[in-house]
């Protein structure tokens, strides 16, 4: 049980750092988008 736990607890960090890059690149927040747009969202050229 303790192994699951922290195998989850590195994806959210992983998540967590994505987000972040996609946010420090992109300037836009991308925590609350279906998979979807954030697929659109990371693919797009980024903001000028």
């Amino acid at each position: 049980m303790f192994i699951a736990s922290a195998i989850e607890r590195i994806g959210d960090h992983a998540t967590n750092l994505a987000e972040l890059v996609i946010y420090v690149v992109k300037g836009g927040d991308v925590r609350h988008l279906s998979r979807e747009q954030l697929e659109r969202e990371a693919l797009s050229p980024p903001a000028a």
